[in-house]
């Protein structure tokens, strides 16, 4: 369904788009790479340079363990207008954890393609003492990811019992990547993985 406003679900964040721009989230696929090129297939012409590089990377981010994909696609509109689609799909892991961590994720970079990172941005430092300044997209990520799974109530067991090698990885890059001196991080040596605390 089309909405005047994105809503985002695991991060909580209902934020307004632009006359140009929609926002769809299309729930889980059984196969997120399928569901993608069924997607190329019903365009029903050959892909544009810009189609063509969108889909490789789209290929190259699910073959690298990614489970979920957003997709900026341009289309043609009215006096020689394009309007914005952003679209987010993702595969059900079978693990809460797992699944609100994808989905985080994406819709931070739903935030990035709307030009409203500042929304996640600015509740993440409120909340944590973090800010986006100066790092990678990928960093960003990560940090949205373990956003999603504290506000959403995920405790720190259960975290470390129930997350895969990427979410730890995160963690990893989250406490390597933020020198913010007020933010506590809860490290557990036996599982080398460290959680963002909420400042008191």
């Amino acid at each position: 369904m089309v909405t005047k406003n994105a809503h985002l679900e695991v991060l909580g964040l209902t934020v307004p788009l632009r006359w140009f721009q929609e926002y769809r989230d299309a729930g889980y696929v059984d196969n997120p790479e399928a569901y993608a090129d069924q997607f190329w297939r019903s365009l029903g012409r050959p892909a544009t340079p810009d189609e063509l590089f969108i889909r490789h990377k789209e290929k190259e981010k699910l073959r690298k363990g990614d489970l979920g994909i957003t997709r900026l696609q341009k289309k043609p509109w009215f006096l020689g207008m394009k309007k914005e689609e952003i679209i987010i799909f993702y595969q059900n892991s079978g693990n809460k954890i797992i699944n609100t961590y994808t989905r985080a994720q994406q819709e931070t970079d739903v935030l990035r393609k709307l030009g409203q990172l500042k929304r996640l941005e600015s509740l993440v430092e409120t909340g944590y003492g973090i800010t986006f300044n100066n790092r990678d997209d990928d960093v960003i990520d990560y940090i949205g990811g373990i956003y999603g799974l504290l506000e959403n109530g995920f405790g720190d067991l259960e975290i470390k019992n129930e997350s895969n090698n990427r979410i730890k990885i995160a963690l990893n890059y989250v406490r390597k990547d933020t020198s913010a001196p007020h933010l506590t991080l809860d490290i557990t040596a036996e599982s080398n993985s460290e959680l963002l605390v909420r400042r008191k």
